[in-house]
């Protein structure tokens, strides 16, 4: 008896003993998926609470239209002045500066940036640095990369990398998994009413990586983003000088954009990109501590919304908490493969070098996609703060990985504590052509092919309006290709812009700036803007003379070319606008001229009347053709003995042919004939000819034939000689404009005096050698008209014969309202 109750309770004890052991696993469960809201601060560092009042010193939105302003810092000194005619009131708050750092930091965090990458602190332990040299032997790609590189300290780097590497110190392959469901994929996206949203308003910080020199598109999107309840981090690449200056005076008033003291130069696939966002999120959590946001959203110059703040910051408030990263969504295997995450990478000298193959982290599933994310504030957070082995391992190993940012955020998130919170898309639409945009384009910075997405067009506005699109931004815009595209969204947004607004549908793209220290123009761009500064000041002498009497109107006796621009209208090249200023003057504000030139065209079309005849639209020739985008990004069209010049035919679809297109030098020497065959569904091709460089500099023809010799069209090239090298006069031409034009004979096409000429040409030096330019340049650049800056000021009155630039339709100083910074209305937008 006493042995069966032992059974009874023996069995009842075990039963139990497993139901409590089951309860607690459910319970350890629970509390592992509730971990990002359960526990305390204290222990999650990265974690804030959700904020339920705001303090003083922002806007709070109170009900529909209307903006409640509290106390915000006021810059006494806002009257700048403003010279463009069209002028908007600037609103009264500063800039926002750096505050002082809140006391109230987590105590365990170092606020200094740790992911930067530099050549020093991968020196190589004893063991490895005596058989680095032997281990070098066998990595070919390391070697290659070595020979390759410009400096001594980049090509140490990439040797102390790879013998670590090799020695198995560079990075660990055993980092811990640390989602609580394992490698989780993430959620789908799912478009829920915004009604469903709760808490208080959503806050949105947008950085900015912008770099070039579409200074007014980024002010176009800036406007079409802007609201005072969000805050805008603006970092500008350390090369795009100009765009820097320029922004930073534009958008000094706004209250709530910041420009970093910091700037990297963030190349295509280099970890420097990655860097820059991760040194970008700690400035936000510990030096901008004033900013109170919710979400972090990266945008470049290319980017556009699809939907208005209002919309987005409705949907995240529905999603508060999730993080969007969209990921590929295809085989991991291939995938890394294709972005060559299996390979170790070394940026230095502005280059991404290939070393040496890589194991894959055993643990943790590599992931990746796009790097345009949407980030909540606590992964932000843990991703500047956390110090885990998981995280800090995770960093080490995209240190030395190609194209970083489109793996570090998804393969950190998927793999970490905040795994659930995932949401597989990153609310953008990406104009994709693989065929097009994968082209190994970046292989003069990268030991890879990768691709690039194409910029939208005009034609593409009914696929980003269609009501089932239900993205709030899209990639890639650009103005200077197409503004059409650009006009259609923001009509879309914000309603239409009268169409009697000035510069409605004018784009400005800036060349060049005498101030620029990175960007340098070529050669043959500056030895030509030299000449119209000739050409340019001649012209405003002889009209002075004729037409005001003689008396002074402030032209620059000591001359420069200030500014060059690309205008276009219509997405059409309109011309070139020249800036010139007085070097010397004393004056505080000097006047200062705008020339527009425009280029001559000398094609001609034949009437053959042949189909390809009718097909082909037109016949234009450049230099750095585009072939993505089926443009040549040398916008003014100044080519050079040191170019490589490129035909582009744009046709209509029609039936295939054949034709021949030749290219005859300055001695009318036959330098290129190559047959060309179109296809029937073509509507663009190109012809680049292998040409030894220097090329002969004067007048080139191009023309088409068919294949029997009869002439279908042709056109003229004008290829500049040089007269100044790095923006110094020329000393000896003969190393350039005169190379290998001494030993040929002229062609039947010209004569014996014109080659005696020639030769004779390419010889000059100093003023002759200007005049010789001059001559030919006037022939393909026309001045159509100019205008005078601040017309008001030094004689101004007297200046009736030269219009105001700001009553023009054409300078950069023409009213341009679409771009153009104004005020902060009382809506809280600017536009």
């Amino acid at each position: 008896m006493m042995a069966a109750i032992k059974r009874f309770f023996g069995v009842r004890f075990v039963g139990l003993g497993l139901l409590v052991f089951g309860l607690l696993i459910v319970l350890v469960q629970m509390l592992a998926l509730n971990r990002l809201s359960s526990q305390p601060a204290s222990k999650l560092p990265w974690e804030l609470e959700e904020p339920q009042l705001r303090p003083q010193g922002v806007r709070v939105p109170l009900s529909a239209g209307t903006i409640e302003t509290k106390i915000l810092p006021i810059r006494t000194n806002t009257s700048r002045s403003s010279s463009k005619g069209w002028s908007f009131p600037k609103s009264s708050p500063s800039v926002l500066s750096p505050p002082t750092p809140s006391s109230n930091k987590i105590d365990s965090l170092e606020t200094s940036p740790k992911f930067i990458q530099s050549f020093t602190p991968h020196p190589l332990p004893e063991k490895a640095a005596k058989d680095c040299d032997k281990v070098l032997e066998s990595k070919k790609d390391a070697l290659s990369a070595i020979s390759r590189a410009k400096s001594n300290e980049c090509k140490t780097f990439i040797r102390n990398v790879t013998c670590l590497q090799h020695s198995g110190l560079l990075y660990s392959r055993d980092i811990p998994q640390e989602c609580p469901l394992g490698s989780f994929r993430g959620h789908d996206f799912k478009y829920l009413p915004f009604s469903l949203g709760t808490g208080p308003p959503i806050r949105i910080v947008y950085l900015l990586s912008i770099h070039g020199r579409a200074v007014r598109q980024v002010k176009r999107l800036l406007k079409a983003i802007y609201h005072v309840d969000h805050y805008y981090y603006v970092h500008v690449d350390s090369r795009s000088d100009y765009l820097h200056r320029k922004l930073y005076e534009d958008l000094y008033d706004l209250p709530n954009v910041y420009f970093p003291t910091w700037r990297m130069a963030t190349i295509w696939g280099g970890a420097s990109l990655l860097q820059m966002l991760l040194r970008a999120m700690e400035d936000l959590q510990f030096v901008l501590t004033d900013w109170n946001w919710d979400y972090f959203i990266n945008l470049s110059e290319s980017d556009y919304p699809l939907r208005t703040n209002d919309e987005l910051t409705g949907f995240l408030r529905v999603h508060r908490g999730s993080n969007f990263i969209k990921t590929h969504g295809g085989d991991i295997k291939k995938f890394i493969q294709k972005q060559g995450l299996d390979r170790t990478f070394v940026e230095c000298d502005n280059h991404m070098w290939r070393v040496d193959m890589r194991p894959l982290p055993s643990e943790i599933t590599v992931d990746g996609g796009s790097d345009w994310i949407v980030l909540h504030r606590n992964y932000s957070r843990y991703l500047v703060a956390d110090k885990s082995k998981y995280l800090t391992d995770i960093k080490k190993y995209y240190e030395f990985s190609l194209l970083p940012a489109e793996s570090f955020f998804h393969t950190v998130i998927r793999n970490g504590p905040m795994c659930e919170s995932l949401v597989r898309s990153n609310l953008r639409v990406t104009n994709w052509n693989r065929k097009l945009g994968c082209r190994c384009q970046y292989k003069h910075i990268v030991d890879w092919c990768g691709c690039s997405p194409n910029d939208f067009l005009a034609k593409d506005i009914g696929r980003l309006k269609s009501p089932g699109n239900h993205h709030f931004f899209a990639r890639k815009f650009e103005a200077i290709v197409s503004q059409e595209i650009i006009f259609g969204l923001d009509t879309h947004l914000y309603g239409p812009l009268p169409e009697t607004t000035p510069s409605l549908r004018s784009h400005w793209e800036s060349v060049y700036h005498i101030d620029d220290d990175v960007t340098k123009p070529s050669n043959a761009r500056f030895s030509t803007y030299q000449s119209f500064l000739r050409q340019s000041l001649k012209l405003l002498y002889n009209e002075q003379a004729d037409k005001s009497g003689g008396s002074e109107c402030g032209i620059p006796k000591q001359a420069v070319v200030k500014e060059v621009h690309v205008l276009r209208e219509r997405d059409e090249f309109k011309g070139v606008v020249v800036t010139l200023k007085d070097a010397m003057s004393d004056s505080f504000n000097p006047p200062e001229f705008e020339m527009l030139f425009e280029r001559v065209s000398y094609f001609e079309r034949m009437d053959t009347g042949d189909d390809i005849n009718q097909r082909i639209q037109s016949l234009e020739i450049g230099s750095e053709w585009d072939g993505k985008e089926s443009i040549f990004r040398n916008y003014p069209g100044i080519i050079g003995v040191w170019d490589e010049p490129v035909a582009a035919i744009r046709l209509t679809a029609g039936r295939q042919s054949t034709v021949h297109i030749i290219w005859d030098d300055p001695l009318g020497l036959r330098i290129a004939n190559f047959p060309m065959k179109i296809e029937a569904a073509w509507i663009v091709t190109y012809h680049k000819p292998k040409l030894e460089l220097p090329i002969r500099p004067g007048v080139w023809t191009v023309r088409l034939e068919l294949l029997e010799g009869t002439l279908l069209m042709k056109t003229k090239l004008l290829v500049v000689p040089m007269t100044h090298h790095n923006k110094e006069v020329l000393g000896s031409p003969q190393t350039v404009n005169a190379k290998r034009s001494l030993t040929v004979q002229p062609n039947a096409l010209i004569s014996q005096e014109e080659y005696t000429q020639w030769k004779e040409n390419v010889s000059k030096s100093g003023l002759e050698l200007e005049k010789w330019m001059d001559s030919l340049v006037k022939d393909y650049w026309t001045i159509d008209n100019y205008c005078r800056i601040d017309a008001g000021q030094s004689g101004g009155e007297q200046c009736t014969w030269v219009q105001n630039c700001a009553s023009t339709n054409w300078s950069t100083f023409s009213p341009d309202p679409k771009t153009e910074i104004g005020e902060i209305r009382t809506n809280g937008r600017i536009r």
